[in-house]
């Protein structure tokens, strides 16, 4: 096998980018942050545990399965709290982002 050697003129440099920083930084102290995460989290959680318990009764209905069918309402019942957080939360930045803009 023949061994090839490139001049070094042949090889592109190599140029430094800069990005630049964004304007604004997030503040992880800050309450918007929490609340946004707790949006999220709340009502897709509440979501999410909804349907996962829907199918999951549907599943033990046809099986027949007594302790998934627990599991499957136990979801259910989370689901509700879940989308309550959820629900809170948005009203608390839509409250805040109010007060923001006047």
């Amino acid at each position: 096998m023949r061994e090839i050697t490139l001049p070094m003129s042949a090889i592109p440099k190599m140029k430094r980018v800069v990005m630049p920083r964004t304007e604004r930084r997030i503040n992880v102290g800050s309450s918007e942050v929490w609340w946004n995460l707790l949006a999220v989290l709340g009502a897709g959680g509440g979501i999410l545990f909804g349907l996962a318990g829907v199918f999951m009764i549907c599943f033990a209905s046809f099986f027949g399965s007594f302790e998934f069918s627990r599991m499957a309402t136990a979801f259910i019942i989370i689901a509700f709290p879940l989308a309550a957080l959820g629900a809170h939360a948005l009203d608390t930045l839509e409250e805040t982002n109010s007060r923001k803009l006047k």
